[in-house]
């Protein structure tokens, strides 16, 4: 190569360095930024079963925006949903069960406070009879010891008058007393009888009275007998309704059973499926429709897209120019005109070294401190991993 060759070469080598630094130069932020090189980063959230199975369907593929509750994938759970339809029966069942054990108590109860009712009116009935029995009869022993009495006293009067007859009789044969003398006191002693007469009669008539009296009154005391029946189905009733309680708190506790074993199937079904936890975009399936699973064992890794953040390091010396709440904007390669609002929200207190995926201008530093900036990126644009430059508004 000639000489010319070679000086045309380094001529072109010096304009290419000279040129390399002019721009590295205009490129440098204003004295109030400060770049920081780094990457986005996002939390990752692995999503997984609660129980073994069979992977039967992915609703959604990797990249795919996920709302808050969606469905994200589920086991093979026809088990599970047979014994749901079952366990539903059984439930029902138990109700009809403990529904018929109710109306049957309350039918008892009704029973027994009509049987109660009854009860008291027959006993005010009863006594009432019995009260109207004994009093009919010390009335019927009282009018015979009254007609007993008036009976002693016509006989009584009617014996002075057969002797008073008599002595008028003789004296009325001897002729010392006139005939209407003698008719009077025959008249008065035929009446006398007569009177005596109906006056037994009347006796009979009471005594009639007292024993009919007395049938009565035992006829009152045995009606005693129909309460004692009452009181017998009374008692029966009572037994009835302890023993329909049991059933009742039986069936009761068979519907709770019943209830505990669906919820638990019911459990474990919702247990077969995943479901979003928030707002989140799927990163990666860990495994395939049809593959078995263990409980707890992800099948997938997602993130927050809200919760995106730019992971960056800051060298030692400028650790004293900012503080967290200090706002900033980030750049992408992809997007050179693009700005995206970002504010600082932690600064590490324990410095380190460089890493080594890291690329800073400074080689020199050698101790950084990482910080995190929230980022505003409503229409996810940015993605985890994607490279990026920070731009902090320092005073």
């Amino acid at each position: 190569m000639g000489k010319k060759a070679l000086l045309t070469v380094f001529i072109l080598i010096f304009i290419v360095v000279v040129s390399a630094v002019l721009i590295d130069y205009y490129k440098q932020p204003p004295g109030n930024i400060l770049e920081i090189s780094g990457r986005i980063e996002a939390d990752e959230i692995d999503l997984g079963f609660t129980i073994p199975g069979k992977v039967e369907e992915f609703t959604k593929e990797e990249g795919d925006l996920l709302e808050k509750n969606e469905l994200v994938a589920q086991l093979n759970s026809e088990g599970l949903k047979a014994k749901v339809k079952r366990y539903k029966i059984e439930i029902q069942n138990a109700r009809n069960i403990l529904k018929t054990k109710r109306e049957k108590l309350t039918s008892y109860q009704l029973n027994l406070e009509k049987l109660m009712i009854q009860r008291d009116l027959l006993t005010k009935n009863i006594e009432t009879g019995i009260r109207i029995a004994e009093q009919n009869l010390e009335s019927a022993v009282k009018k015979l010891s009254a007609e007993k009495a008036a009976y002693e006293k016509i006989k009584f009067h009617l014996d002075k008058i057969e002797k008073d007859y008599e002595r008028i009789s003789n004296l009325y044969k001897k002729g010392a007393v006139s005939k209407q003398k003698y008719d009077e006191i025959f008249t008065l002693k035929s009446i006398t009888k007569s009177e005596l007469e109906a006056q037994k009669a009347l006796i009979s008539i009471a005594e009639s009275d007292i024993e009919k009296a007395k049938e009565n009154l035992k006829l009152a005391q045995s009606r005693k007998d129909e309460i004692k029946m009452l009181n017998k189905e009374i008692s029966s009733t009572e037994s009835s309704i302890s023993a329909a309680k049991e059933e009742i708190k039986i069936a009761g506790n068979n519907v709770i059973k019943a209830v505990q074993a669906f919820k638990e199937v019911n459990d474990r079904l919702s247990d077969a499926t995943i479901k979003s936890p928030d707002n989140l975009i799927i990163l990666e399936k860990y495994v395939n429709e049809g593959e078995i699973v263990a409980a707890g064992q992800p099948v997938l890794s997602s993130y927050n897209p809200e919760n995106k953040y730019f992971r960056g390091y800051l060298p030692e010396p400028d650790l004293s120019k900012v503080k967290p709440g200090d706002t900033a904007y980030l750049k992408v390669d992809g997007l050179p005109n693009k700005k995206f609002p970002a504010k600082l929200i932690y600064i590490s207190d324990k410095a380190e070294f460089t890493p080594k995926e890291v690329q800073t201008k400074r080689e020199r530093v050698k101790q950084v401190f990482l910080i995190k900036m929230k980022i505003a990126d409503d229409k996810n644009i940015l993605k985890p991993g994607m490279p990026a430059d920070c731009f902090i508004n320092i005073k």
